[in-house]
């Protein structure tokens, strides 16, 4: 039973308990503080949070950072999000991609349904929910090509399973375009756990990976491009950084630099067989 919290609020992870359920997969959890609302699977981990302010505001650096593989792609016509959350992701593309096509896989029920009640997620024909599990979705339905995929999936325990299965990225490299990526977010811990992960969705997409590990938080954002030897002019990527940047202003520009610095260091400083040569799609 969906259980509201509504006069005598209890305090949780700093702020107030609005909503509290629980099902198979475990706790569900909206919390206030500050005018941000943030939704939390039976940790103190956030997994995603809105500004009651600013509906479409990205408030998380994990967020904001997934995103910023739009600067990669030509057109957005179509694309796939696993794991709902509060559906951050999903008020933004409908806010600045309207004609954009939306399909979204989340395995629970009560989430979905806490993502309509409590975080304003949209309702419209072109967004369309799957409730099902994420292999069972590439395994059991007929799939859409899409231009990019955002695989977003954690539990209480921290990542899901499903990120460990190698058929899993093999599935999804199949469903992209040509020029399509896919974005995955991680946790840098367990590191066995994050190197077993990455490990695996480099040999599905031929070492044509690039990291960004997120400043100040656990969080690592892979890009995991489809079009074999893809290569990106930082000229060209500059010129659009801006463009995005003035539209959506999430930090663009500020994403390239970081994105040369990183690529240049981060595979050297995992072990074996993840190490360079690596594929770099930044060229000058």
């Amino acid at each position: 039973m969906r259980k509201k919290l509504s006069l005598f609020f209890d305090r949780k992870y700093g702020g107030k308990v609005i909503f509290s359920d629980q099902d198979l997969d475990g706790p569900i959890e909206v919390i206030e503080k500050k005018g941000i609302r943030s939704l939390h699977l039976g940790s103190s981990a956030t997994q995603s949070s809105l500004d009651l302010k600013d509906l479409d505001k990205l408030v998380l650096k994990s967020t904001r950072a997934m995103i910023k593989s739009l600067i990669f792609l030509e057109y957005v016509k179509k694309i796939l999000i696993i794991g709902l959350g509060g559906g951050s992701i999903v008020r933004f593309i409908d806010k600045f991609y309207p004609d954009c096509e939306i399909d979204i896989v989340e395995k629970r029920d009560s989430v979905i349904q806490t993502a309509f009640e409590y975080f304003h997620l949209p309702e419209r024909e072109s967004i369309r929910l799957f409730p099902m599990d994420a292999v069972e979705y590439f395994v059991c339905c007929d799939q859409r090509q899409y231009d990019l995929i955002i695989l977003d999936i954690f539990d209480q325990n921290g990542m899901s399973e499903d990120l460990k299965n190698e058929f899993f990225y093999s599935q999804i490299r199949k469903t992209l375009t040509a020029k399509g990526i896919l974005t995955v977010n991680l946790w840098r811990k367990p590191i066995n756990d994050f190197n077993q992960i990455v490990l695996k969705i480099s040999k599905s997409f031929q070492k044509q990976v690039v990291a960004y590990p997120i400043e100040n938080v656990a969080n690592c954002i892979i890009h995991a491009f489809n079009e074999s030897k893809a290569e990106y002019s930082i000229e060209e990527l500059v010129i659009k950084a801006d463009k995005l940047q003035s539209l959506m202003n999430i930090g663009f520009p500020g994403y390239l630099e970081k994105q040369e610095k990183f690529q240049n260091t981060f595979f050297d400083k995992l072990p074996e067989p993840l190490k360079k040569p690596y594929y770099h799609p930044l060229v000058r």
